[in-house]
């Protein structure tokens, strides 16, 4: 597990799992949204975006969470060793956005692009969280497309993601390889993925 690309969509703890991720397993963290908005959520120039984010996957070592362009997801998921994809139920993703809302107006500042404030994004998320909601599908297609060459982690409740990250850290704090012991944690699944090599 080098190159982790977590996806999925808004709201589904996806940033606290990669941060987590990274710090057992020394890897750089990146968030799409870091890359793709700039002060006051204003999106940043699209050729900007493509620079940062080719430069980070074409490196050896990474955590990447977030979804981003669709080009953005099919280059990432190419290059990922490791998928997670965060799926809980929609209802779900947007009662956790309403908690980060709710949490950033208190004062207590969930982590957000430089220049950025979750108190501010209101519902405006709402129809992009709708647009990732409705192209799961594609999204499931392409994570199927690399099931061949990357291990999949396919997450659809917070135990399932309490429990990803339970077996991640006694793995690591045991000195076991989360190469070999991470395949095939997809509950859905009997057969373990094949590592990408």
């Amino acid at each position: 597990m080098k190159r982790i690309a977590v996806i999925g969509n808004a709201g589904g703890g996806k940033s606290t799992l990669s941060r987590r991720l990274a710090a057992m397993l020394d890897l750089p963290y990146h968030a799409v949204d870091d890359l793709m908005w700039g002060p006051g959520w204003k999106l940043r120039p699209d050729r900007a975006f493509r620079r940062d984010h080719d430069t980070i996957i074409a490196d050896d070592r990474w955590v990447i969470d977030g979804v981003g362009p669709w080009d953005s997801v099919a280059a990432r998921l190419e290059r990922a060793d490791t998928i997670v994809h965060v799926d809980l139920s929609l209802p779900r993703h947007f009662l956790w956005v309403a908690k980060r809302r709710r949490a950033a107006k208190k004062g207590l500042r969930p982590p957000a692009p430089d220049g950025c404030d979750y108190a501010d994004v209101g519902f405006a998320i709402v129809p992009v969280m709708w647009r990732v909601h409705k192209a799961k599908p594609k999204l499931k297609a392409e994570i199927e497309r690399h099931r061949a060459t990357a291990r999949v982690a396919h997450l659809r409740t917070p135990a399932d993601i309490s429990d990803f990250l339970n077996a991640a850290e006694f793995l690591v704090t045991e000195g076991q390889s989360l190469i070999t012991n991470a395949a095939g944690w997809d509950r859905a699944r009997s057969t373990p993925d094949r590592p990408r090599t």
